[in-house]
């Protein structure tokens, strides 16, 4: 079972291959398609990079199609507060390790 299973496969593969859908160069022209960036300065006088140059600056074109990479950073997750225990569940921590200390437990 395992033999014709493979077998199979093998030829799907193979007939996809012929078809060009495995192609490498097919793949490469979805994956691949860079977009126009450029740099101008701010206010400050540093370098800003970006796809879009704002109205009225004067900007140069980058060629960086292979050098870098311009991804946007995930959005940042909000600080969870720390937790706040009650004097009731202190208490009850405080009684369960007393309570294992006289029975002789870790």
């Amino acid at each position: 079972m395992k033999t014709v299973l493979i077998l199979i496969l093998l030829v799907l593969a193979g007939a996809a291959w012929q078809t060009g859908w495995l192609a490498p160069a097919r793949w490469q022209a979805a994956v691949t398609t860079p977009e126009a960036l450029y740099r101008w300065k701010d206010a400050n006088g540093r370098w800003v990079y970006g796809t879009e140059v704002p109205p009225g600056k004067k900007a140069e074109r980058v060629n960086a199609e292979d050098k870098m990479s311009v991804v946007s950073p995930p959005p940042a997750k909000p600080a969870l507060p720390a937790p706040n225990p009650s004097t009731s569940d202190v208490q009850d921590l405080k009684a369960k390790l007393m309570d294992r200390a006289i029975e002789g437990q870790p």
